[in-house]
This record gives structure tokens, C-alpha cells and sequence, in this order.
């Protein structure tokens, strides 16, 4: 299976260390260690922020890099604690688009135009999309919530959309839509809802799986959901039951945030037994309408305006609390 991923890979100033990052990265690793498949991706930045890393990992990603006089570098004051983040600088827009079975488009401050988007559509046979890059507003400083995905029309052909449950007030916002057509659309998609500590939920065609993440400790939760949707979208291109995609793609979250960094080894073992403990915990209900299932999902905080982002988003991470000593 040929599969690419589209975003930017970061510089990442967590607590004063520099680490590599971005969604491709976290995503891409897991897809090679876990499945022994090397993504192909595609980005833009200044390679000499990356050449070490590049070279450290040729043997499990492929990189399409167009050139940039910057990288995007973001800078967390705790680790983990990505709705504290700031966008530092900012890389230059994707134009490249590969043709693939699965392309999975995970930005982190809009640098995937609608344009490109839909080239990326018409070129792959499994499209997933993360809307946490479409919903930032991409400005440098403190990471703020602005624009409305009716920009992106092509999001709506996507095969599989992720949010967290904050997200869904832009997943909602499709302005073009009625109710009635918006319900239909949200209902032939696949919808992952990243939900946290409390695990994740997948809403298709009628039901609502709900899963919960195990409890773990964590070192850092930066890019747990690029893990998740990466090992999600495999699975259910793979033609996996959504059952099973939702439990291996949390289990592999859920260890990943054991690691400091972007992780390069992980127990098969480990993930099989964490996702068969999960699956027998996967809850199925019907849903009446989408819509109002989504609505119920929103934190009583959340706003669509486009003003800033008045709290931090509570799920936008695997987060779990750490032990107490």
C-alpha cells in the first residue's frame, strides 16, 4: 500500500528543549514500526533544520520537501500541554500531491490549501483528514482558533475526518450546507473524535462506537493524535473493522505518549494485548441524528468564533495525569 501524508514537520521548543516533530513525523514512525510501511512525505521547510533527522530515518520515510526559508517552530512550556502552544515561524505552503492508496493531510497552521486538497482527493483512493491545522488560524504568536472549514470544501469528500471533541464546532460549521444535507454528509463519513483521557469515539452510517484509552503514564503527549489517526486510517484502508481499527490505533496512542519525542521501537506484543483489552470494551449505540450527537460531544466552553479561542481545548491530546510520587 502506498501511503502518504501531507503536513508540516516542525521544530518543537517543549520546556526549552528542541525537538523534531509535526504531524508526518509522529504518524510516518508508527506507520514504519508498526506496519512496515514507509510513507512518503510531504512538506515543506528549510532542510538544514532537518538533514540530521533525515538522515536518521531515511530507511523508514520517504521525503518530498519543498524548499522554505523557514520551518514551522512551535514552542510548548509543558510538555503535553499543546493548547499552550505558540507558533514561532511558519514554512511555506504544500503544493506537491503524490498519487496513493491512502493519503492521510494532517496540518498543523493551514498550510494545505482547499486547492491542493482537492488534487490530493482526486489522486488518492482512502482520504483521511485531520481538521486541527484548518482550524487554527496560522497567524505567529499564541495558537488561536479563526477560520471556518467552509473554506474547505474539499473536506467534505474525505473518506475519514478527525476532530477532537473542541474541533466539532468547525465540523459543524459547514455554512453552505442545510441541516438536512449537513446530517447526510456527516453520516456517510467516517468521523474519529480524539476525546482525550476518555479515549476516542467513531460515528458511521447510524452507530457510534465509543472507546476508552487504558490508563498510563504519560512523558510527553505531543503527537499522540497523529499517531491515532495514522494507525486508524491504515487499519480501515486495510479494510479493518472499525472495531478493531479504533482499538489497535488507541493502544498504539496510548503507549506512544510513554515516550519523550517521537518513538522508534514499540512492543507488537505490548499494542496487541492493549487493543484486544479495548476492543472488549468498545460500546455500540445507534444514533438518531448526527448532528445532535455531535453537538453533545462539545465542552459547554467551546465557541465557533473567530475572534481567539476563549479556553483551552481539553482533548486535544491522549492526555492522562501523571502518577503521583
Amino acid at each position: 500500500m502506498k501511503v502518504t501524508i501531507y503536513g508540516h514537520v516542525t521544530l518543537d521548543d517543549i520546556e526549552g528543549e528542541l525537538m523534531i516533530g509535526g504531524p508526518p513525523n509522529y504518524g510516518g514512525i508508527i506507520l514504519f514500526d508498526f506496519f512496515e510501511i514507509k510513507p512518503i512525505i510531504i512538506t515543506s521547510c528549510n532542510p538544514s533544520d532537518m538533514t540530521r533527522f533525515i538522515r536518521e530515518t531515511q530507511d523508514k520515510l520517504n521525503y518530498i520537501v519543498s524548499l522554505s526559508k523557514e520551518t514551522t517552530k512551535f514552542s510548548f512550556p509543558r510538555r503535553g500541554h499543546e493548547h499552550q502552544m505558540e507558533l514561532l515561524t511558519k514554512a511555506d505552503k504544500i503544493e506537491a500531491v503524490v498519487a496513493s492508496d491512502l493519503a492521510i493531510v494532517s496540518p498543523v497552521c493551514r498550510e494545505v490549501t482547499n486547492g491542493v486538497l482537492k488534487q490530493i482527493r482526486s489522486q488518492s483512493k482512502f482520504l483521511a483528514v485531520d481538521i486541527q491545522g484548518f482550524t487554527r488560524t496560522g497567524e505567529i504568536g499564541a495558537v488561536k482558533r479563526g477560520y471556518f472549514l467552509s473554506d474547505y470544501h474539499a473536506i467534505e469528500s474525505a473518506n475519514l475526518i478527525k476532530a477532537s471533541d473542541y474541533e466539532l464546532t468547525f465540523l459543524l460549521d459547514l455554512h453552505h450546507f442545510n441541516r438536512d444535507e449537513l446530517r447526510q454528509l456527516l453520516s456517510s463519513v467516517e468521523i474519529l473524535v480524539s476525546r482525550g483521557r476518555k479515549g476516542a469515539t467513531i460515528m458511521h452510517q447510524g452507530i457510534k462506537y465509543d472507546a476508552t484509552a487504558p490508563s498510563v503514564s504519560y512523558v510527553n503527549t505531543t503527537g499522540a493524535g497523529d499517531v491515532l489517526i495514522a494507525t486508524y486510517a491504515y487499519l480501515r484502508a486495510q479494510d479493518k473493522s472499525i472495531k478493531e481499527a479504533l482499538s489497535y490505533a488507541i493502544a498504539v496512542a496510548s503507549v506512544s505518549i510513554s515516550y519523550d519525542g517521537i518513538p522508534h521501537s514499540m512492543s507488537k506484543d505490548q499494542i496487541a494485548n492493549l487493543a484486544h483489552n479495548i476492543a472488549s470494551r468498545i460500546v455500540e449505540d445507534p444514533i438518531d441524528n448526527i448532528i445532535d450527537e455531535l453537538n453533545n460531544m462539545i465542552p459547554k466552553t467551546a465557541t465557533s468564533s473567530t475572534d481567539e479561542e476563549p479556553v483551552a481545548d481539553p482533548s486535544a491530546t491522549l492526555e492522562q495525569e501523571p502518577n503521583q510520587s
